[in-house]
């Protein structure tokens, strides 16, 4: 992935044009992680627990990790392993805030709509 392609990678997942009335992403460690890639707190109406905003260092991991240029790095078993704490390898909560205040945790079909959007450019 050469510096245009992390670069527009990292603004698609900063924007999600595949879900509508997004906000932002938020995460949430679930074992000790890189604290280079966790951000700033967020207080989430309803949970109890701490969601934190993504640094630009952990998009550009999760970009060369899992997106190659054409799609073919996004792969929902392999973002469900480590993006959801029922994964194989959960490191992260992984979630969308809408502007409505509503939290989504993505599951398996949110990481298919995503590797489909992936897929199609």
């Amino acid at each position: 992935m050469n510096n245009e392609e992390l670069r527009q990678c990292v603004v698609l997942h900063k924007t999600k044009p595949w879900i509508r009335n997004y906000k932002e992403t938020l995460i949430r460690p679930l074992r000790e992680v890189n604290p280079d890639w966790v951000g700033e707190p967020v207080t989430v109406r309803g949970r109890r627990e701490t969601w934190y905003r993504p640094t630009d260092a952990f998009w550009i991991v999760h970009c060369k990790a899992s997106h190659k240029k054409d799609g073919a790095g996004c792969q929902t078993k392999t973002h469900y392993a480590f993006l959801n704490p029922r994964g194989k390898n959960a490191e992260f909560g992984y979630a969308s805030l809408l502007h409505d205040g509503t939290l989504h945790q993505v599951t398996k079909r949110g990481f298919q709509t995503e590797c489909s959007f992936w897929k199609s450019l």
